[in-house]
């Protein structure tokens, strides 16, 4: 009776484990995912035309607490400069949230932020507020030049014109204008830059430098310390930087496209010579 006893102890004992190690998981604690993490996926950094889009999207990832992808993620992207295509979006299955970017007026840096939250919708996701910058730039000033060899003067009231045409459209911010001009006496020279416009002109030295000879890569920019005007510092040859006696700032705000005319009157007779070359640096955005 012992030895049946303590069998059906044994067995009780095996029903009992059996029982234990086929419970179901159903019992066991349900993971359930939720928004936890936002990152950057693609979009940073970049560089762009100032008022123009971004080439590619911002694009940022919502993870959940185990590093998966989470759907379902309310995203608010907010721009410094410029207007975002989404304002809010939602995480889509592979977690992914996006918005296109144009960026403001302004060159230098712009930020954008995407922010997130969790089910609660106050507290921020880890990496929350995401920040993305990029850099705006102006379009490239175009350095032009016009190398055709014509002649100025001698005979008095002889003009001479040269174009540069600018074939790339966009609204002008700064102009520069180089000379190389052999002449004697060039206080016999008027000198105006004329826009496509054909109306808005430029005086850059009327009747400046005396006796002296010739303009040797003489760079007039608004923003240069020298003037032009019959000064001790500004004796012909002009060698140097100078400010214009008009303001090249006159041209702000046009459109770049066309011919830009370099004009040259030579108002006294008897001396003469030629325009070498002459450049234009003209920028915008």
């Amino acid at each position: 009776m012992k030895r049946i006893k303590n069998l059906t102890t044994l067995i009780f004992g095996l029903f009992i484990l059996s029982t234990s190690c086929s419970k179901s998981d159903d019992d066991s604690p349900q993971f359930t995912p939720e928004a936890n993490r936002i990152e950057i996926l693609s979009g940073a950094n970049q560089t762009g035309i100032i008022e123009t889009e971004l080439a590619s999207s911002i694009v940022v990832l919502i993870k959940d607490q185990n590093g998966n992808s989470f759907a379902g993620a309310t995203v608010n992207f907010s721009a410094t400069q410029g207007t975002i295509s989404t304002v809010s979006a939602t995480s889509d299955g592979n977690g992914l949230a996006s918005t296109n970017w144009t960026l403001g007026a302004m060159s230098g840096a712009h930020d954008l932020t995407a922010t997130a939250f969790k089910a609660d919708g106050v507290t921020p996701l880890n990496g929350s507020p995401l920040v993305i910058t990029a850099m705006a730039t102006e379009i490239p000033c175009q350095p032009l030049i016009n190398p055709t060899v014509l002649p100025v003067g001698p005979d008095a009231a002889a003009i001479t014109t040269s174009v540069i045409n600018v074939a790339e459209s966009f609204t002008v911010t700064d102009i520069n204008v180089t000379l190389n001009i052999n002449h004697t006496w060039v206080d016999d020279l008027d000198i105006f830059l004329i826009a496509p416009d054909g109306t808005t002109m430029v005086e850059l030295t009327t009747d400046n430098g005396g006796s002296g000879d010739n303009f040797v890569n003489t760079v007039f920019d608004d923003d240069a310390t020298l003037l032009i005007v019959n000064t001790t510092s500004a004796n012909a040859p002009f060698t140097n930087v100078y400010q214009p006696e008009g303001s090249l700032a006159d041209f702000n705000g046009l459109q770049s496209n066309g011919n830009w005319t370099l004009s040259i009157t030579d108002d006294a007779g008897g001396d003469g010579g030629e325009l070498i070359n002459w450049s234009l640096e003209i920028c915008g955005n």
